[in-house]
């Protein structure tokens, strides 16, 4: 309940591993207005977030670091 913010989770968990974050912003304007149009873009900005994700993603920390 305490984590708020992006803050208030980087200063309480016990992370150890780098952590990557990416974002855009999407004009009003550039979603669908109707729902069928919308879903369809909702998965496909899924798939943007996916393919990124595979893109950026590093070896799995072990834990024997260190």
């Amino acid at each position: 309940d305490d984590l708020v913010t992006l803050g208030d989770v980087w200063r309480r968990l016990p992370v150890r591993a780098e952590v990557k974050a990416g974002w855009w912003r999407v004009r009003a304007e550039d979603v669908p207005a109707g729902r069928e149009e919308r879903i369809s873009w909702l998965f496909d900005q899924w798939d943007r977030i996916d393919a990124w994700i595979t893109e950026h993603r590093s070896a799995p920390v072990t834990g024997t670091e260190g």
